[in-house]
């Protein structure tokens, strides 16, 4: 499966590009930089011993993607997702993103819309919005010599599209927790 990240570049997106990457998947990085996610992609390569995993701007990995997955800081959804809007038109989009404000505690601060998630779909509309990896840390999506030991929490309702891709992470199980609606109500469980 071409699975594009955009946002690729982050910790994040890096994670989540390794552990599919080692399960066998063709990865394309995305970023705004579009020299960035070529460095971010032939860093990973030498991680991972893996190819292909490419480089691209955000809305040439979105066109190249068959799955599109979204690891971008909340505050980016607004200017990145309407230039990708046309490329995602009836595909799965895995939304990672929480709207967590950083430079001192961590705080939820949920988009009008109710959830990053719900702001992607209305942002994306053609598109099948999934809600997932809410609550997985970057740095454990990273440890790839490690398994991920947990239940993956996922919200919307393309999910059995893409599921198997993500029982490669190791989680203990997937649990479906009904429409994106109850994406808002998945950062209950982050860290």
């Amino acid at each position: 499966m071409n699975i594009a990240i955009l946002g690729g570049t982050g910790r994040e997106g890096a994670g989540l590009a390794r552990r599919w990457a080692l399960a066998g998947h063709s990865i394309i990085i995305g970023s705004r930089d579009r020299e960035r996610a070529k460095a971010k992609a032939a860093e990973l390569r030498e991680i991972t011993r893996k190819m292909p995993i490419m480089g691209e701007s955000n809305a040439e990995a979105a066109k190249l993607g068959t799955v599109v997955v979204l690891a971008l800081p909340a505050p980016g959804l607004a200017t990145t997702l309407p230039e990708v809007s046309a490329a995602c038109r009836d595909k799965v989009v895995i939304s990672t993103v929480v709207a967590l404000s950083f430079g001192g505690p961590r705080l939820y601060t949920p988009p009008p819309a109710g959830s990053s998630a719900e702001e992607a779909q209305a942002l994306l509309p053609g598109a099948k919005v999934v809600a997932a990896f809410h609550h997985i840390a970057a740095h454990e999506l990273a440890e790839t010599d490690q398994p991920i030991d947990c239940d993956l929490l996922l919200c919307g309702a393309p999910m059995r599209l893409w599921v198997s891709s993500v029982r490669s992470f190791s989680c203990l199980s997937t649990t479906a927790s009904g429409s994106l609606v109850a994406a808002m109500n998945t950062r209950l469980t982050s860290s």
